[in-house]
């Protein structure tokens, strides 16, 4: 990547991007169902080298980008992962991390390599507080290590949000999952629709929400009152409604770029 990374993207003058998404292994522990990712992504052993990643975060300096996200596959599971964190927090970056609470992630927090001294905050795949439909959808362990990772977080004192996949046997439970992240200090619910790409190309049709459910999910949220100043609920839109408008749109205004 080196040279070229620096060579190819260019930003001009007045740009607005703030965050960078690096994606640093396509290694993953589970297949979700309704991943946007292929599987002939993760049977890659695709692995961004620490070079490489320095040169990405020496360029977001450059262009004073304040966030990188490292994403994956499972991020945590780059044999690297903990020295690339520091190196981000280290040059003043803000860190992101999406996870799906992988054990490496809880091992790596529980010796201290990571946590509130290298992580700005963390996103936790967590669809429903029903076990079997979690486990259903991402595979075995998937809720365990989802709820095991959020009480870790909570307890080192690290900002995490929770990733929603609002596909429709969640739907029902969305109101208590929102509860229950207000309750455990949760910064933001990001509730999304789920992909038609990748493995989620192959998801039952029963399983996706149709614009009548989507659209009263959306009512649901824009209508609920927030208990704490410090907590939100944030939903992408999977249909507008009648008199909704596209209002922003990040490949247009250029404010997040993804590095795959």
């Amino acid at each position: 990547m080196g040279t070229a990374f620096h060579d190819l993207v260019e930003l001009p003058p007045g740009h607005n991007l703030k965050s960078v998404d690096v994606y640093v292994t396509s290694q993953c522990n589970r297949r979700c169902t309704y991943c946007f990712l292929p599987s002939d992504f993760f049977a890659s052993g695709l692995r961004m080298s620490v070079e490489a990643f320095s040169d990405v975060v020496a360029w977001c300096i450059r262009y004073s980008v304040d966030e990188i996200t490292f994403l994956g596959g499972e991020p945590s599971l780059h044999p690297s992962f903990a020295d690339m964190v520091s190196l981000a927090s280290d040059r003043g970056l803000d860190v992101r991390v999406v996870t799906n609470g992988a054990r490496r992630f809880q091992r790596l927090m529980e010796s201290g390599l990571i946590g509130p001294h290298n992580l700005s905050r963390v996103a936790v795949s967590l669809d429903t507080l029903d076990e079997t439909v979690q486990d259903g959808f991402r595979g075995r362990g998937a809720w365990r290590d989802a709820m095991n990772t959020i009480r870790l977080l909570r307890h080192h004192g690290v900002l995490f949000d929770i990733n929603v996949t609002s596909v429709r046997p969640v739907l029902d439970g969305i109101g208590a999952l929102i509860r229950f992240a207000d309750e455990a200090g949760c910064r933001r619910v990001n509730v999304h629709w789920p992909s038609s790409i990748g493995l989620g190309a192959d998801l039952a049709a029963d399983h996706i929400p149709d614009r009548e459910e989507w659209q009263n999910l959306i009512r649901t949220i824009a209508e609920r009152v927030e208990t704490r100043p410090d907590f939100f609920v944030e939903i992408e839109r999977g249909f507008l409604a009648d008199d909704d408008r596209l209002t922003g749109c990040a490949l247009e205004d250029f404010s997040n770029l993804q590095i795959l």
